[in-house]
């Protein structure tokens, strides 16, 4: 943190001018320029709040699916499952930005977008793993959801900020952030548990709980990250 101290202010860019004035706008004003594109922005929202979902709901089961599954101790399981989760996660945010970068020098005007569609494709067509029959297998294989669910935060955040005019950018972030936050904290763990209770009503059945997590993050995730494409590219 105290690097950024040495970080010199940058000059604005694409700012909203009037007569060659940047242009100060109010809160209800900054809404409004947010929510002129509310297709594409609020598509963008809620395809990445369904990563979110996934990813919170696996970060809090993951470790007690594989001790009530699989018999494992809990440090054992979380240090497994803490070492996929770094190396995936570090591996697919790299990518997710590369790729990204590299669609859109193509000219692939929604390149940062499709990020998302191979993203969460990666994890709906992963929904099988907590059926696998061994612990270590079902850790490895997880590694390929967490990659594929990492690589489109950063391209979606990018892909947000430009289709804003500079002075709401950290507004329309700020709103973006709290959606993902609110479904992806709020949902993900919760979805977990509620099947866990009151569908399947046996703690043993928490594997099948994550596969409808998988299956619902991953299947609506999708819905809104193809849906997105167009309105992003009229932007």
């Amino acid at each position: 943190a105290l690097l950024l101290l040495t970080v010199k202010e940058p000059a604005r860019t694409n700012t909203l001018m009037v007569k060659n004035q940047t242009v100060k706008l109010s809160f209800s004003e900054s809404l409004t320029i947010i929510f002129k594109h509310k297709k594409a922005y609020l598509l963008i929202c809620f395809a990445t709040s369904c990563q979110a979902l996934i990813n919170y709901g696996c970060n809090a089961w993951i470790p007690t699916f594989v001790i009530r599954t699989y018999g494992w101790e809990a440090p054992r399981a979380g240090a497994f499952y803490g070492a996929v989760v770094v190396v995936a996660s570090l591996l697919g945010v790299l990518f997710g930005g590369w790729y990204a970068d590299k669609l859109t020098k193509q000219g692939i005007t929604d390149g940062r977008l499709r990020v998302g569609v191979l993203g969460i494709s990666m994890a709906l067509f992963a929904f099988f793993i907590p059926l696998l029959p061994k612990a270590e297998w079902a850790l490895l294989a997880i590694s390929i959801p967490v990659f594929g669910l990492a690589a489109p935060f950063g391209a979606a955040t990018a892909a947000i900020q430009e289709i804003m005019p500079n002075q709401v950018r950290a507004l329309a972030s700020s709103i973006f952030l709290f959606i993902l936050n609110l479904i992806g904290i709020g949902l993900g763990p919760l979805l977990v548990a509620f099947f866990t209770d009151f569908i399947f009503k046996d703690e043993s059945m928490i594997r099948y709980s994550i596969l409808f997590l998988y299956l619902i993050g991953g299947g609506f995730g999708l819905l809104f990250s193809w849906l997105s494409l167009k309105p992003y590219r009229l932007a």
